[in-house]
């Protein structure tokens, strides 16, 4: 049956945080194990570990570090942070991909604060 993608995770929530318990927890802590599997393996991996960031996501996928971001608690936060961060990475700016009960509503409020003017606000 095969492994369509291995979740590189060494732990975080008790005990050591990394595989060797010497790695300090910063962004993106995890994603050498990801890559170090996907370059040995060519087993399709998942990176985790304090990705929290589109921008951050991104660079991941682009250098080939990882094939998948898991954004995990980050999801906890913001349920709709992948919409987020479509928008933030220049994907989607009119809503297209957003559930309709909260998209209809969102272009309107952009067209509401483009006309908004603060030397003006009372």
């Amino acid at each position: 049956m095969g492994v369509d993608v291995m979740d590189c995770s060494s732990s975080g929530i008790s005990g050591a945080a990394t595989a060797s318990g010497n790695s300090k927890r910063q962004p993106g802590f995890q994603v050498p194990y990801a890559e170090r599997v996907r370059k040995e393996t060519a087993i399709k991996t998942m990176a985790v570990g304090l990705i929290t960031h589109p921008v951050q996501t991104e660079k991941i996928l682009k250098r080939g570090q990882a094939d998948l971001i898991a954004i995990a608690r980050e999801a906890l936060v913001d349920p709709m942070w992948a919409l987020h961060a479509a928008r933030e990475l220049g994907y989607d700016t009119d809503f297209a991909s957003w559930p309709k009960q909260s998209g209809w509503w969102l272009v309107a409020r952009q067209k509401t604060s483009e006309l908004y003017d603060p030397d003006s606000a009372g």
